[in-house]
């Protein structure tokens, strides 16, 4: 990416010591990733350059955390019975159910949009891809890379 320095020296309020011929040259590396229909581009720590709050994982959190508070307060509700109230599979409120318990920092990188790049519904909802240990969980999840 390139500018002119004696443009910018203006806006900015900077005594104009260049030419307008003088030009910076500022360069990084970046990836580009896909995510679901958008290619965005991520810093190298795997962050987006402009965070973003995926609704979809918002929805997921707060749907487990729904879930298991019905769990935990209807007399006689099975994960069985939850299923077929939202009329969903078994499999599936199992899967949602995990994310009930993502640790704090998971939850706040989520919520805020500092997830990394790469952190989306399925890797959060992979078989047994949730550990219960917090440190570990922000180990995969913010740290490194989900398989």
């Amino acid at each position: 990416m390139g500018f002119r320095v004696g443009r910018r020296c203006t806006l900015l309020g900077i005594p104009i010591q260049a030419t307008d011929n003088d030009v910076l040259r500022l360069e990084t590396a970046v990836l580009l990733t896909r995510s679901g229909r958008a290619i965005r581009i991520i810093q190298n720590d795997g962050r987006l350059i402009r965070s973003t709050v995926d609704l979809t994982l918002v929805r997921l959190i707060v749907k487990a955390r729904s879930w298991w508070q019905r769990l935990q307060l209807e007399r006689g509700l099975t994960v069985s019975g939850l299923a077929a109230s939202e009329e969903v599979t078994q499999s599936y409120v199992t899967r949602i159910l995990r994310l009930a318990f993502l640790s704090p920092d998971v939850v706040k990188s989520i919520m805020s949009g500092r997830q990394p790049a790469w952190l989306d519904s399925g890797s959060l909802c992979s078989r047994d891809s949730i550990s219960l240990d917090w440190n570990q969980q922000t180990q995969t999840f913010l740290l490194g890379r989900a398989s």
